[in-house]
Order: structure tokens, then C-alpha cells, then sequence
């Protein structure tokens, strides 16, 4: 129906053109659509080819291989936090505020679909939290008491006068206090004085609020008179301003008792009223004002930029932005001679300017990747045509000393009046290169006994799956449970029940050859890959284990514990079943080793 092809073409065409990321997730967690705005959210999307097709879990690891998420947690239990994450994405509605390494702040709402996936929204609200810092900031530096109330009538934001006059205690550690409860406390406390009964008042005192009625003089006992008014937000909350009257109230007294006119006394009160009420709608409008400063701000940030952009344009220029540049940079000549190289530049090789200059840039290359530099010069001289030109990549960068080290390139060509040059920008990725080794050590082995875990067990599975088809070669797998685990946690703690799942790891390896692999797949249960193993020779194996573990005595912290383990064993019958089917079967002959009474091996036989 082309109508409809249309119409889902205007939809997506108008996704395309929000200012905040859009994307959605089918039921497998797998990106099936995203706007053009959601792949420049985070930095780590730019670098990917083809987020489609990617499972939100897989996106998840990527930003943390970029180093992108800030916080505590992100960085020491990255594993931790990725289950975090997920449990959130997996509730119905959600709404997260992510803070990145680069100082900007990503709202980010995720809403469950009727087929099962997830709608996600991603919004780089880095100027709202800004803003949000300047307003607190301004109320903080108001002269008078200042407080907003959220839309549901509680305690927002307040600076320290307000909180002096009522005993609030700091905004970090005070819950947020309802409009009512806050009138109740003031008529239960000895702070006010009252000329009626001070619940009364507190009653009438709500009531007024909610009839509109956005004025009051409170007396407190010390003699001081506050003048108190409210306003009602845009968003339905309310910002209650206090001034401080006393003088005024003290010069009526004394109108008052010198015999003096009353509606004198009066006119000067409602002049030195009017005078609070515009200083109080000013402190009202002070958070309509700061919107309108951050775009204005936006605006300058933008002329800064063109009137930026314009100045590198100057040489005089050259060498300021040469020194401050975060990235290293060299510039070399047609002939592959070193012309400029940055402060970054010079700490990336440990080299100096003055010493290096003239000198082949292929210095800094290993000497293989010097030939193929040179030869690679002098094809684009010839044809303008070059592997390295317009295309980053990693490379193994050579400092002074003789040390190699990864190196991100990304070299560009440029024209002067003396001919054709060379910009290269460069990074040391040391650090990323090793944070991304523990990321992929973590995500493979098991924190508690330091063995594999499921994942690399079944990706290890695989590829022995694949060789033992190719080769003709038998492999066998087992899945081992210990009995009665749960016992050796309730009776002794779950410190012991560790120390004996790493005493079990321990004696199990013994029996095992350096080509099997043994894998933790979860509490006491555990997997063992056996190589070129038939099952005869399997069943035997897993016997002897059997023996071994009912014979040792585990030392834990300050107990000694025994037990025993039950296996199931099944060949991996390679080619005419899945990797899922042959662990399937070893887990139901597990469970028949269970039911006949454990301590006992038991083998799977072939559907």
C-alpha cells in the first residue's frame, strides 16, 4: 500500500529531525531503528559502522570501552553497572540521568512497546543542568529568604536565609517538605507569634494558599516581622519570597502610639510594600531570565566559535593553537621532514622540537612500517593515492627511547604556498588499549575463583565445536554441580561457602590436562570442555574426579568442610546438533545423577 510507505517515511523522516536521539529495540534487545541525532548522543557511536542490528547490551560495553560514563561505579564494577542498566531498561518506564566523562549530563527515557521492545530517548541536557546550577546559585546569593515548591507541593530549592528563618536543615541531608506539613510545623513550633489558635491558623494559612490569596506578615518572637509572598510557577510549582519588614512595622507602632495619623502610617507601609513586591517579582522572574542568558549564551558561544575559526586562519595564531592542542600534531613536508611538532606531540615521543626537525618522520616507525611509509609518500606524490591520507587507524608508534606503544593517526593533506604538507594528529592510546584488555579479562573470567566464565565457555565451546568437525576429532563436555552447596552457606557463611568453591576449582584442575578448559557457570554449578576425548575415556575422567573431591577435606577461613559433586556427562555430537543442545544434555544427565543419589557420574545417550 504506497500510502502507508509514505506515511512511515514522513514518520521516520520526522524523527530524523529531532534535536534528541530516538531509537528502537525489538524484543531480542536488538536496534532495528534509530534518527540521525541518536549515533552523535555519545562519542563511541561515531567510531561504529552500523549500529543497527547491535543488542542494547553490546552498545552498553562499547560506551565503557570508550571510557564515556563517569561515576563510581561505571569505572570500578563495570560489570555491575551494566546489570544496572539493563534492570532499568527492562522496566516498563524508566528515566535515567547519565554523566559523561566530558562534563556533559544524557537524559535518557526508555518506554516498554506492545510487541515486546523498548522505546529509547536519549537528550544531551548538559545547558538545563547548568542552568539548573546558576538559578540555585542566584537564590543562594539572594539577600532575602528565597524557596520553590515542585508541583507537588514539596520543598525544592531553598537558600540559607530561608532556612535560617524556619530551622530547615541543608538542602543535602532535608527530605522534601510538604507545603502543609511546613505550616503545621510553624504553628506547632515557638517561632510565630499568633493571634488566634495557632492550628487555626495553620488551617487558614493552607486554605488562603489554595485560594489565591499570596501575601502575609509573619511576627516570629523575637520581635521581627517577615513579609511573606507567593507565586505560582509556570510549571504548577511555587516560589515563595521573604523581606524582611521589621523596621516597618516598628515605625507603624511608633506612628501609632505619638498619636500620628494612622493612613499616614499606612500610605508609607504600602509604599515601602510596593517597593518588596517588585523586588520580590524580580526574584520570581530571575529563573525566566537565566533561560533567556543560556541563549544568549548559545548565541555568543557560537559567534566565539566562527570568530575562533577566523582567527586559526592567521598565522600569527599558529603557534598558540600548536601549543595548546590536547592531541598530539606533526607537520611534515612532501619530502616526509619533520616541520612542526606540538608540545603533546613532543611528551607522545619524548622528543624536542629542535632536535627532530629536518629529520624523516618515519623515525617515529617501526622499520617495516618506515619502508611502507616512504613507498606509500611517493605514490601519492605520483597519483595522489595512499592508504594512510584521509584514513585514521591504529598503528605502533615508535617514542625516542626504543619504546613501541599504540598509536591513533589520522594524517591530512594541505596546500601553502610552499607546496604540499602533511598534518598528522595523534594519540596515545596506551591507557584505552589496556583498560579495553581488562574490560575483555573481566568479561571473561569468573571475579570469585578466577576461572573462565559462561561466555568465554561457550564461545570456547564453539570454535572447538567447528574444529572437531573440520578434523574429525571427538570432544566431550561436563556439567558438575556440588551437593548440598546451599548446606555449607547456611551452616558456616557464605565466606566459607567461597573458600570451598575455590578449594573445589583447585582439585578439579588437578585432574585436568592444560588443553580442557574449566568454566564457573553460576553458585556451584560448573563446566568442563574436554578436547579430543571420547566418551569412554570422559566417563572415566569424570570418575576419578568424583573420587577426588569426596576424598579431600576443604580448609575455609576457620572450618573444614567436606562434600561431594555430581556430574553429567554428554558427547558433543559435532555437525547434527547445536553447541545449547549438547549442554542441554549433560545438564539432564546432571539431573538424573541428582535424582539417583548424587556423588555419581551419569552420561547423556544421543536423541
Amino acid at each position: 500500500m504506497p500510502f502507508l510507505e509514505d506515511s512511515v517515511t514522513d514518520i521516520l523522516g520526522a524523527f530524523d529531525t529531532l534535536r534528541t536521539g530516538f531509537a528502537v529495540f525489538d524484543s531480542d534487545d536488538v536496534l532495528i531503528y534509530h534518527n540521525h541525532q541518536f549515533q552523535y548522543v555519545y562519542l563511541s557511536f561515531q567510531t561504529v559502522e552500523g549500529l543497527l542490528g547491535r543488542r542494547f547490551e553490546d552498545l552498553l560495553w562499547l560506551m565503557l570501552e570508550n571510557g564515556e560514563i563517569a561515576g563510581r561505579q561505571a569505572l570500578e564494577d563495570p560489570e555491575g553497572w551494566v546489570r544496572w542498566r539493563l534492570a532499568k531498561y527492562k522496566e516498563k518506564r524508566s528515566w535515567i540521568e547519565q554523566r559523561l566523562t566530558d562534563g556533559r549530563w544524557i537524559e535518557i527515557k526508555e518506554r516498554s512497546t506492545s510487541f515486546g521492545g523498548v522505546i529509547c530517548q536519549w537528550a544531551d541536557v548538559t545547558d538545563a543542568k547548568r542552568s539548573a546550577n546558576r538559578l540555585e546559585d542566584a537564590i543562594k546569593c539572594s539577600a532575602d529568604g528565597f524557596a520553590i515548591w515542585d508541583q507537588a507541593g514539596r520543598l525544592e530549592v531553598f537558600n540559607e536565609i530561608f532556612a535560617e528563618r524556619f530551622d530547615i536543615p541543608p538542602a543535602d541531608t532535608a527530605p522534601k517538605i510538604q507545603l502543609k506539613l511546613f505550616w503545621e510545623e510553624l504553628a506547632r513550633g515557638n517561632k510565630l507569634v499568633f493571634e488566634e489558635e495557632p492550628n487555626d491558623w495553620a488551617a487558614e494559612r493552607f486554605r488562603a494558599h489554595l485560594k489565591g490569596e499570596t501575601e502575609c506578615v509573619l511576627q516570629f518572637a523575637d520581635d521581627t516581622f517577615v513579609l511573606l509572598r507567593e507565586r505560582a510557577t509556570r510549571d504548577g510549582g511555587l516560589t515563595m519570597a521573604l523581606a524582611d519588614v521589621s523596621d516597618l512595622k516598628h515605625k507603624e507602632r511608633e506612628l501609632i502610639f505619638r498619636g500620628k495619623s494612622l493612613q499616614t502610617a499606612l500610605d508609607e507601609i504600602d509604599l515601602a510594600k510596593g517597593a518588596l513586591e517588585e523586588q520580590a517579582k524580580q526574584m520570581v522572574h530571575l529563573a525566566e531570565d537565566l533561560d533567556e542568558a543560556k541563549r544568549r549564551a548559545e548565541d555568543e558561544r557560537k559567534q566565539a566559535e566562527v570568530l575562533q575559526i577566523e582567527a586559526m586562519a592567521h598565522k600569527e595564531h599558529e603557534e598558540a593553537i600548536l601549543r595548546t592542542m590536547g592531541d598530539g600534531l606533526v607537520i611534515s613536508n612532501a619530502r616526509g621532514e619533520i616541520e612542526k611538532v606540538n608540545l603533546a606531540g613532543e611528551k607522545i615521543f619524548g622528543i624536542r622540537l629542535e632536535d627532530v626537525k629536518g629529520t624523516k618522520i618515519n623515525r617515529f616507525m617501526r622499520e617495516e612500517n618506515a619502508r611502507e611509509h616512504d613507498q606509500s609518500l611517493v605514490n601519492y606524490n605520483l597519483n595522489k593515492e595512499s592508504k594512510v591520507v584521509e584514513h585514521p587507524q591504529v598503528v605502533v608508534g615508535l617514542r625516542e627511547n626504543g619504546e613501541e606503544f599504540p598509536l591513533e593517526i589520522h594524517v591530512t593533506r594541505a596546500e601553502s604556498q610552499l607546496g604540499p604538507f602533511f598534518v598528522a594528529s595523534l594519540r596515545d592510546i596506551t591507557k584505552r588499549k589496556a583498560l579495553e584488555e581488562e574490560l575483555r579479562r573481566m568479561a571473561t573470567t569468573d571475579s570469585l575463583t578466577g576461572i573462565a566464565n559462561r561466555r568465554a565457555f561457550i564461545e570456547a565451546l564453539k570454535a572447538e565445536t567447528e574444529r572437531s568437525v573440520r578434523y574429525n576429532r571427538p570432544l566431550c563436555v561436563m556439567v558438575c554441580d556440588i551437593d548440598h552447596f546451599k548446606r555449607i552457606n547456611d551452616t558456616y557463611g557464605h565466606g566459607v561457602g567461597d573458600e570451598a568453591l575455590r578449594g573445589y576449582v583447585a582439585t578439579t584442575q588437578r585432574q585436568l590436562r592444560d588443553s580442557d578448559l574449566l568454566a564457573r557457570f553460576g553458585g556451584e554449578e560448573f563446566a568442563i570442555m574436554l578436547p579430543e576425548t571420547d566418551l569412554a575415556a570422559a566417563a572415566k575422567l569424570a570418575e576419578r574426579l568424583c573420587k577426588a573431591v569426596e576424598s579431600e577435606t576443604y580448609k575455609a577461613l576457620d572450618e573444614t568442610v567436606k562434600f561431594t559433586v555430581s556430574i553429567g556427562l554428554a558427547k558433543v555430537c559435532a555437525g547434527r546438533e547445536s553447541v545449547s543442545k549438547s549442554l542441554n544434555r549433560a545438564d539432564a544427565a546432571l539431573y538424573r545423577a541428582k535424582q539417583e543419589g548424587r556423588n555419581r557420574v551419569v552420561c547423556a545417550d544421543f536423541d
